[in-house]
């Protein structure tokens, strides 16, 4: 184990750290074998079926910007994508300090186009796109009023540890579920 002095307030290596602890052979991320430490979440891509259908709903219902409007083709997204021809659409949103979502639209020649349908609960994926909100009764009510379709009326829940949190869910128009949550105890984020 490296000095505490070779680490950050929140346990991180510092740069000087991680450079001798590949000089003395641990791990270049982390100064540990076979641990890679990220310092956060950069983006969550959300594959769609409709991109304009799903740009109005993420920026005009949810307030997220716009930021980056991407169409990618050629050997290298052949290669990363390990698909032959395809053609990538990329929308970057932003909102505020929460980070970015990308909305990803697939279009490849063999491969059937995705029909945008709600994928089982049972299977790998993206389960759930939780988003912190303040008052969740008049984001309720505002986004009701906008015609969201929500699975429940708001429900409270106690979480272990954290206490109260309120939470409800809906689906985005590609069915990926989207959580609102307020939470009134101590949040994880927090």
């Amino acid at each position: 184990m490296l000095p505490v002095r070779a680490r950050r307030p929140d346990g991180m290596l510092t740069p000087r750290a991680r450079a001798g602890a590949v000089q003395h052979g641990r791990h270049r991320c982390t100064g540990r074998p076979g641990m890679v430490v990220t310092s956060g979440v950069d983006h969550v891509a959300i594959r769609v079926s409709d991109m304009e259908r799903s740009i109005a709903f993420y920026r005009d219902l949810l307030g997220w910007e716009v930021v980056m409007d991407l169409r990618l083709d050629g050997p290298g997204m052949e290669t990363a994508l390990r698909t032959p021809g395809v053609r990538v659409h990329n929308v970057m949103l932003r909102k505020d300090a929460l980070g970015m979502i990308e909305l990803v639209q697939v279009h490849a020649p063999d491969v059937a186009p995705y029909d945008g349908t709600r994928r089982p609960l049972d299977v790998g994926g993206l389960f759930t796109l939780s988003l912190n909100v303040e008052d969740i009764d008049a984001c309720y009510a505002e986004l009701t009023a906008k015609g969201v379709e929500f699975h429940s009326a708001p429900a409270t829940i106690e979480v272990p540890g954290l206490g109260t949190t309120r939470i409800v869910f809906f689906s985005d128009p590609d069915g990926v579920a989207i959580e609102l949550v307020q939470a009134e105890g101590t949040s994880l984020n927090k």
